[in-house]
């Protein structure tokens, strides 16, 4: 009866608006950041009519507007969904959410409180192991590191993120984080070791997105400028 009571309650709970949620969480997912935000525009609060709903709603609305380049308000609603997603005990939502609100909050400054949902999302991913949430984690991680100049850890992420993206087989995955690895490399001026890596992602170069691919490029030529200036200038001058 129980267990019967529990499921009638999750559906009572689940509205008509939640499949198109699920849709918007899938474009996200698939990096479709254009069609998913086109999406979640079309959606207003007096559409969503559970706690379930909105919790889900804020969270692809954070997620969304970070994809896109907006900047973090907390009105999109995050905490809302990390407290939703602890009470019901959703590991895998409240992964993502922490780790949507870290990169975001990263954006505006807030570096302790970034590092602080990151690592609450961390915590998460070792239970889950859920590739595309360590891939994400775990760029975020060491970009924000490199950033800081922590190299070392950065590289311990990048590492990571890049185990992750030879266990999904996305080409593209697997070039950016060879991308980032070389580049903690570069930080550590270990310049042999950066060779290797950005080179490693020469066969990947048409895999990326058009911007991704520039700045590969251009780290191709600017890290072989000295040990390997053939390759320098040639991929220097695709990257221009």
């Amino acid at each position: 009866f129980i267990l019967f009571l529990t499921t009638l309650l999750s559906c009572q709970e689940q509205s008509k608006i939640y499949p198109n949620l699920e849709k918007i969480d899938t474009l996200l997912h698939q990096e479709h950041s254009d069609s998913a935000y086109r999406l979640i525009e079309q959606i207003n609060m007096s559409m969503l009519k559970s706690r379930q709903d909105s919790a889900y709603y804020c969270m692809l609305l954070t997620w969304g507007r970070f994809v896109k380049y907006m900047k973090y308000t907390p009105y999109s609603g995050i905490d809302k969904s990390i407290s939703y997603y602890k009470k019901k005990n959703d590991k895998s939502k409240l992964a993502l959410s922490y780790a949507i609100k870290g990169g975001a909050i990263y954006e505006t400054g807030n570096i302790r409180e970034a590092i602080r949902n990151l690592k609450e999302s961390e915590k998460l991913a070792i239970l889950l192991n859920d590739i595309f949430l360590n891939y994400k984690l775990y760029g975020e991680l060491s970009v924000i590191n490199n950033q800081e100049g922590k190299y070392d850890l950065a590289l311990k992420y990048a590492r990571k993120r890049l185990g992750a993206s030879i266990l999904s087989r996305k080409r593209n995955w697997i070039a950016t984080s060879l991308n980032q690895l070389a580049v903690g490399y570069h930080g550590l001026n270990k310049d042999d070791s950066a060779c290797f890596y950005i080179n490693q992602c020469i066969p990947y170069i048409n895999d990326v997105g058009q911007e991704e691919r520039r700045i590969i490029l251009d780290n191709i030529g600017f890290m072989n400028l000295y040990k390997n200036p053939s390759i320098a200038s040639k991929y220097l001058l695709l990257a221009a």
